[in-house]
């Protein structure tokens, strides 16, 4: 459920992703049990799971959005993942200021970071310059 990717939640793909999300718990559960790290950061809306196993060892917890909503037709999905960012995260990093506003009713910190480098940054460059440095 991400990417702008809307497919039937009861499909093959999603239940073969669901069932390895499911068979990954207890896996990454160990992890962290075991590292117990003092930060646990989540790359993916998709791996918003794991901030409540994070927090269940006291860890601090950021979550990197870097997907798009899905306009599904009931909008469970994006409620679920929506809850879990709530719930279970410190922070959580977007990289539009699009899906901020579209998340603004959480709980956690939110800060956008864009993933972008605006090309009049190197106009003041030449090319063999930004290549040796």
């Amino acid at each position: 459920h991400c990417v702008g990717d809307d497919f039937f939640a009861l499909s093959p793909t999603a239940i073969r992703n669901a069932v390895s999300v499911v068979n990954s718990q207890k896996i990454v559960e160990r992890i962290i049990r075991e590292v117990k790290p003092d930060l646990v950061v989540a790359n993916s809306m998709t791996l918003c799971w794991i901030g409540k196993l994070a927090k269940k060892y006291g860890a601090q917890t950021l979550c990197f959005f870097r997907e798009t909503y899905v306009h599904g037709t009931l909008g469970l999905r994006t409620t679920i993942v929506k809850t879990q960012l709530s719930r279970y995260f410190d922070k959580v990093v977007f990289i539009s200021n699009y899906e901020l506003e579209r998340t603004k009713e959480i709980k956690s910190e939110k800060k956008v970071i864009y993933n972008m480098v605006p090309q009049h940054d190197y106009d003041r460059h030449t090319r063999e310059e930004v290549r040796k440095q």
